[in-house]
């Protein structure tokens, strides 16, 4: 796994690259036109580009990541950020003024999005169907088929009686 981390810092550093060179041409432009007045990058010009190249690469593959391997990649984002918007503040307040969610909070997220939709299947998709007939067929066998109990069991659990 440290190598797909390596390999998404190393990706974060070419992008970040390429949007330092995008801004610094958009803020340095001395068009030969002298009609036309220079485009001058504004941060939230940088910040949007730096959310449509950096971030996604950060995001992706979080919900395989190991807790300590998010950690280092939040401090590559803190300092990429950092970097891109020219500021040296607190990372907690900057990535909250730029709406950057933490990465563990967002690997959070991930993981419950990935969970529900490994456990809740919708009755009109395939999944639903092949479910439905699944479960069916379960119902049918005898009884005593303890193997089958078990995994209906498994697939439907049981309320608790007392709830905490």
């Amino acid at each position: 796994m440290t190598s797909a981390l390596h390999r998404i810092q190393e990706k974060v550093n070419i992008s970040n690259a390429l949007v330092f060179a995008v801004s610094y041409s958009l803020r340095y432009d001395d068009s030969s036109h002298r009609h036309r007045p220079s485009i001058n990058a504004t941060p939230t010009q940088a910040l949007n580009l730096w959310k449509a190249r950096v971030l996604p690469h950060l995001l992706q593959n979080l919900r395989y990541l190991k807790e300590n391997q998010v950690e280092s990649l939040q401090v590559t984002l803190n300092s990429s950020l950092k970097r891109t918007l020219q500021v040296n503040c607190r990372t907690v307040a900057l990535c909250a003024d730029t709406g950057v969610l933490p990465l563990q909070l967002t690997q959070q997220v991930q993981l419950a999005q990935l969970h529900f939709r490994q456990t809740q299947v919708y009755k009109d998709s395939i999944p639903g169907t092949l479910y439905e007939t699944t479960m069916s067929r379960l119902q049918d066998l005898p009884p005593q088929a303890r193997l089958m109990k078990q995994a209906q069991n498994h697939l439907h659990p049981q309320p608790a009686l007392n709830p905490p």
